[in-house]
């Protein structure tokens, strides 16, 4: 879910405690906000081919929807 504001968009994200510390240590890094580096990495991922981002958020995609279809039979037998 986003918020428009003005030229830019308000984006709240969850991230792992892993991930929110190595974003953290890339900026200390780089000397740069965690919102230059997260919106880097969106316009970097935009510009790539389907065929790589698949490579990249595909095989989440694919658990996500296995892990729908275990909740929804599992739901399903309870009844």
């Amino acid at each position: 879910m986003f918020h428009m504001a003005g030229s830019r968009i308000i984006l709240r994200i969850d991230i792992t405690p892993r991930a929110a510390k190595r974003l953290g240590a890339i900026c200390e890094r780089f000397g740069c906000t965690q919102l230059t580096v997260i919106s880097r990495l969106v316009e970097w991922y935009d510009q790539l081919p389907d065929e790589v981002r698949y490579h990249i958020a595909g095989p989440m995609a694919d658990s996500r929807r296995s892990t729908r279809a275990v909740l929804e039979h599992m739901k399903g037998k309870k009844r």
